[in-house]
């Protein structure tokens, strides 16, 4: 039998963002428009990319799918850099706006680094959640790797100790996917 007791207990602060109210309406439209489409994760690949792409273009952020698409997601979800970071603390992605980072990397490893990505498509259970992204990269021998963005979007998005770009942060996972072989 597995002990489901908790070995350890972290406790963190959510770190306000400077854009904070935007991207809380920005989370508010995908969630409307997610509903009306009964759409999900991977259902339609590049969606919530093109739909975060669309309504962050209203708050003035230019989402396109291309590395400088990445810094401005990069300047609308981070509000601390390394250098500003203390223990404990940690930047608030809301749900929806994640899946679409986590999309928008996808798209961009495609479009802007010529991988070939897959997307899995997960349907949300009876509470409306979805299991962790994971896109699936093939290669020219038929080999296929999967890049965690969801655990990878975490580590960067979240925590503010790491300092690395996002595009330089993603970049060689997408790269790396790509030249694996079996």
């Amino acid at each position: 039998p597995i002990n489901d007791d908790p070995q350890y207990l972290q406790t963190a602060m959510l770190e306000p963002n400077a854009h904070q109210s935007t991207l809380m309406r920005i989370e508010s439209e995908l969630r409307a428009a997610m509903t009306t489409r009964e759409s999900y994760w991977g259902k339609a690949p590049g969606e919530l990319h093109r739909l975060l792409m669309q309504y962050a273009a209203v708050h003035g952020f230019d989402l396109q799918a291309s590395e400088e698409g990445l810094q401005e997601a990069e300047r609308l979800c981070r509000s601390l850099r390394a250098e500003e970071a203390q223990p404990h603390r940690m930047n608030w992605i809301p749900p929806l706006v994640f899946q679409a980072l986590c999309d928008m990397s996808g798209v961009v490893a495609s479009v802007a680094w010529g991988a070939k990505v897959a997307w899995g498509a997960y349907e949300p259970d009876a509470q409306g959640l979805i299991p962790p992204p994971l896109l699936c990269v093939h290669n020219d021998d038929g080999s296929e790797h999967y890049v965690a963005v969801a655990e990878a979007l975490l580590d960067w998005g979240f925590y503010p100790e790491s300092s690395e770009p996002l595009a330089e942060y993603l970049k060689p996972m997408f790269l790396a996917a790509s030249s694996e072989a079996t």
